[in-house]
């Protein structure tokens, strides 16, 4: 499955997605292996803003013009195959990155151990996946629904499903240590996993907001190998992300153009919040046609006053 990213509006580090939470962590002129770059949205970051050294093994072929743009190496084939090792045989690497990648194999445990043999003794393997345990997911269950959708959790290309429990299990199976957990969190109306016509069951509703984390969307893990454990480690609960330190934010505009509220339709737009109140005009495309409109108004915890 291909998805609909303009690989030319750049990657925005301010964003709250794994690809941000993961370049955040690694350092300039760094040696990195990209599984499943797709077109290269964040290879394209690590060279030309990090000015890294990127091997890319990627599937989809018709990706290959594009990777090369960036890429120090391209190797078109499949990742569950094994056949990239003998192209990078003898290297190792200072950043291993999986990020949403593992959900979409077969056998992601074999992936994964197929790869630490080429990290660095002080390396890093970034490895991002949906959280299956969402609170969206668990009142869909409990109201007999679990429909795959286009993207997201339930995307109908994920093979595997991961919680925070089975994330650290797979990468302790292969010998690494989690040294840091990090997380995006959505709202169970922003997953789009339940349908308006479900009827929400108060009790059980009341009874999940207890749950640890109930909110957390994907999870992003930090492993290194066992050695290293402790060095940074965060502990058991993900951290939503930090805060701006530059004064700036960022409004997210989700656009109903007919197929329900989705990244496909939405657009970013920054802001200064050190000069207190904050006025936004926010413009649509003209050519299309918008049901509905959603508004995140900020990218950090805050208190906002519409």
């Amino acid at each position: 499955m291909e998805y609909n990213v303009d690989l030319y509006d750049g990657l925005d580090i301010f964003q709250e997605n794994p690809l941000t939470l993961i370049l955040k962590q690694i350092r300039p002129r760094s040696s990195v292996l990209e599984f499943g770059p797709a077109y290269g949205r964040m290879t394209r970051y690590l060279k030309e803003k990090l000015n890294c050294n990127i091997t890319c093994v990627e599937i989809n072929p018709r990706a290959e013009e594009s990777l090369r743009q960036f890429a120090d190496m391209v190797i078109i084939g499949d990742i569950e195959s094994g056949e990239w090792t003998q192209q990078i045989a003898g290297r190792a690497f200072d950043y291993i990155v999986f990020a949403d990648i593992l959900e979409h194999l077969a056998a992601p445990e074999q992936a994964l151990a197929a790869a630490i043999p080429f990290l660095k003794d002080s390396g890093r393997v970034f490895i991002s996946v949906p959280n299956i345990a969402h609170n969206a997911v668990i009142e869909g269950l409990y109201a007999d629904q679990f429909e795959y959708q286009e993207s997201g959790i339930l995307d109908k290309t994920h093979l595997r499903f991961f919680t925070r429990n089975s994330l650290q299990k797979l990468i302790e199976q292969t010998g690494l240590s989690v040294l840091d957990r990090q997380a995006t969190h959505y709202t169970n109306e922003m997953t789009g996993i339940l349908k308006k016509s479900s009827v929400a069951n108060t009790e059980l509703r009341e009874l999940l907001k207890n749950r640890e984390n109930p909110d957390v969307y994907q999870l992003v893990y930090t492993a290194g190998r066992a050695e290293q454990a402790g060095q940074g480690e965060k502990g058991d609960s993900e951290e939503a992300v930090p805060e701006q330190s530059d004064g700036m934010d960022s409004v997210k505009i989700y656009l109903d153009t007919g197929d329900g509220f989705s990244e496909k339709t939405a657009y970013e737009k920054k802001y200064d919040v050190s000069g207190g109140e904050i006025y936004l005009e926010l413009e649509f495309p003209k050519a299309v046609s918008v049901n509905r409109v959603r508004i995140d108004p900020s990218n950090s915890s805050c208190i906002c006053e519409i």
